[in-house]
């Protein structure tokens, strides 16, 4: 049985949880959604501002600890990607937009967008976040 919305709210305000961000992600079309609640006792322009700067970080964080929990104990595809594919999810990683990846690489935005919708193919991956996380799982990054 879950926790209600009201549990819930008070057990945050028990533990002076004051901002909170959820990320959301579907493990595949037949799935209900699930996600992760990062919760903070920053205020909410701290929390706003820290999210700002570090909030690709954190969804890869996510979709890496749900990758984690969710891949089965098998052996994985052997999976190889491209200097340049590695080059741009190390980017993402980083927190890097399509237009800072594509300034730091000389290239076109549209370059690195090719770059990271075949590493997503090949990761068998649903996002660009998706694809860091088991690009890191991997040791391919």
């Amino acid at each position: 049985m879950g926790l209600s919305s009201l549990q819930i709210a008070l057990g945050s305000e028990a533990l002076n949880i004051q901002t909170d961000m959820s990320v959301t992600m579907s493990p595949d079309a037949n799935a209900a959604g699930i996600g992760w609640n990062l919760m903070s006792r920053h205020t909410v322009a701290e929390f706003a501002e820290l999210r700002s700067e570090h909030e690709p970080e954190w969804r890869a964080w996510c979709q890496l600890a749900f990758a984690g929990l969710s891949s089965p104990g098998g052996t994985q595809p052997i999976v190889t990607l491209t200097t340049r594919e590695q080059d741009c999810l190390a980017y993402v990683a980083d927190g890097l937009r399509t237009a800072d990846i594509a300034h730091r690489l000389g290239v076109a935005e549209v370059t690195v967008e090719m770059h990271l919708r075949k590493a997503r193919a090949r990761l068998r991956a649903r996002t660009r976040d998706h694809a860091v996380a088991v690009a890191i799982r991997r040791g391919l990054i």
